[in-house]
């Protein structure tokens, strides 16, 4: 099993106790894992302009190597010392923003690439904001290009 995979079975398991365990250990972006900020917190009725972007380029990136996990809802800069500083952001209806980003997997890579596994988690109090875990396998067909920017 991959490490990616072992990351997404873990935070679909724990949700949010899970990630704020990989961000209180400072996990950083790696080869394996990104973090992304929803450029609108997922409000709009599609995928903001920002978020279709980063949505092509982590399935062709991850896709084209050996895997990898983005989470949604999680702003991740470098601090003033150049460490990187991951902090929850939330998306304001994580199942809603996954029903988005769910649409939108087809049309964002050429070809099509099918196999991406999405897992919403929400605050522990019912809200709906939250964060979107998504999986990306490594794939086995061939290079798969983003189609928003146009790279692989």
């Amino acid at each position: 099993m991959s490490r990616a995979r072992e990351l997404f079975d873990r935070l679909r398991q724990g949700g949010t106790t899970a990630l704020d365990a990989l961000i209180a250990d400072r996990e950083p972006e790696s080869l394996f894992l990104d973090f992304k900020r929803s450029e609108d917190e997922g409000r709009g009725t599609t995928l903001a302009k920002s978020d279709n972007k980063n949505l092509s380029k982590s399935i062709s990136g991850f896709a084209n190597s050996s895997g990898g996990v983005v989470v949604w809802g999680v702003d991740c800069r470098r601090d003033a010392s150049g460490n990187e500083a991951a902090r929850p952001h939330c998306v304001v209806d994580a199942k809603g923003f996954e029903t988005k980003l769910q649409s939108a997997v087809s049309r964002t890579t050429m070809p099509a690439f099918s196999g991406v596994e999405f897992h919403a988690f929400v605050q522990a109090d019912g809200n709906p904001a939250g964060f979107v875990a998504m999986y990306v396998p490594k794939s086995f067909m061939g290079p798969i290009r983003g189609l928003v920017g146009e790279q692989y």
